[in-house]
């Protein structure tokens, strides 16, 4: 222990042990992440056979033509952060599903990777692989 600076030890221990959770919570997120993608031709196809919703967790204030046809908008990050409720978006994505697949879809694919952690293992969802930049390209 250094005397004049007796917590740097504490404060090494503590750094080390946010970067074990950190790189432990990646390798989960890649596990999961590997396992929980989908093309959008395969999203498209998906909804068009009506076994699933494609969900856009992008801000609500996009307007329609920014979003996949018939894609469902529930904001992620403004219902996980701007109410007490921190269920409230799986139980928005609940509902919208109403018992079938979820498609998770926002710019590129990062925030409904996010998205897609928070849920539930009960709820069958996964992320479409390049968001709505790789959307506008199948449309096209």
């Amino acid at each position: 222990m250094c005397r004049r600076y007796p917590m740097i030890p504490i404060y090494a221990r503590l750094l080390g042990a946010i970067f074990c959770i950190l790189t432990l919570s990646v390798s989960a997120c890649a596990t999961r992440s590997s396992t929980f993608e989908v093309s959008v031709h395969e999203a498209w196809r998906l909804q068009q056979s009506g076994s699933a919703v494609i969900v856009d967790v992008r801000t609500a204030i996009l307007p329609e033509t920014a979003r996949p046809p018939g894609a469902i908008s529930i904001p992620y990050r403004m219902l996980r952060e701007g109410t007490n409720d921190p269920t409230a978006f799986e139980q928005a994505v609940r509902e919208a599903a109403n018992g079938k697949e979820v498609l998770l879809i926002c710019d590129r694919g990062v925030r409904s990777e996010e998205a897609l952690l928070v849920l539930s293992q009960d709820i069958s969802a996964r992320n479409i692989i390049g968001g709505y930049d790789a959307w506008k390209g199948l449309i096209k």
